[in-house]
């Protein structure tokens, strides 16, 4: 879909740092509202460690309760992994569960409907009421390597029989400190996907030029990494948008670019 063109960012300097295979259309809405775009991927994409074991749990998973998917990655490394072992989308169970509106997209690419609760982390999920009366049931967390746990260990609590199928992992990009300070010049805003993204652009910058860096604006999915951004010693604002998608990070940039609220953190 072809965004509507604005003029609300007009001259904002913004650095994203997907992983380049997704960070075109934000680019591309970014760019249509007037912002000065640059991409610096932090983290590449890659299958997991053990795409056999993911495929064995994904096929034992078919009779399951429900999927959970915790990303937009996990569905298409699910989807990759599963077809490759006879198991496609179609097959997988009636109820899917997404975290995020990016992940439902990912799901609906596939024609699978989703449930996509309110709100993009794990906290929130956990407090859905359809996920509180899970004792005895089979659940399957499709999810990547690395992640926090916590969705797993708290229906596996519940009383919920809990596997996670890890279908892709994240690798960090080792750019050159030279590539980064070159993208970083100038740039007001810097979009991120996530705590671990965060990590590695401190990681890629040279210490004595730290302090620029954390004055920064970031834009981050969610309160768990602005609670990192502060223990790092960001000092800028740091905005949070209202879902993790494409539209979401634009509306709270150009909310805060017009200063039509104050909810910075």
């Amino acid at each position: 879909m072809t965004p509507v063109a604005t003029s609300g960012l007009d001259g904002l300097r913004v650095l994203i740092t997907r992983p380049a295979a997704q960070s075109a259309l934000l680019r591309e809405q970014l760019a249509s509202a007037g912002a000065q775009v640059r991409s610096l991927p932090l983290l590449q994409i890659l299958p997991p460690s053990d795409p056999a074991a993911a495929a064995e749990c994904l096929r034992s998973g078919l009779g399951a309760h429900l999927w959970l998917f915790t990303s937009a990655n996990a569905v298409r490394g699910a989807a990759r992994i599963g077809i490759a072992a006879g198991v496609r989308p179609a097959d997988w169970p009636q109820t899917l569960i997404a975290i995020g509106r990016g992940t439902a997209t990912a799901l609906a690419a596939l024609d699978r409907p989703s449930l996509a609760p309110e709100g993009a982390t794990s906290e929130a999920l956990l407090r859905w009421p359809e996920l509180q009366g899970v004792e005895g049931r089979e659940i399957r967390v499709v999810t990547g390597e690395g992640g926090r746990g916590l969705i797993a260990e708290t229906l596996s609590e519940r009383g919920a029989r809990v596997r996670v199928a890890r279908c892709y992992r994240r690798e960090r990009v080792a750019h050159a400190a030279e590539e980064v300070q070159a993208a970083l010049a100038g740039v007001q805003v810097v979009v991120l996907t996530g705590g671990e993204s965060l990590e590695a652009l401190v990681e890629r910058v040279p210490p004595a030029q730290r302090a620029a860096l954390c004055r920064l604006t970031l834009v981050v999915p969610s309160n768990r990494v602005v609670e990192l951004a502060r223990r790092l010693g960001f000092t800028g604002a740091l905005l949070v948008p209202d879902a993790v998608s494409d539209a979401a990070y634009l509306a709270r940039l150009l909310r805060w670019r017009q200063g039509l609220d104050t909810n910075e953190q």
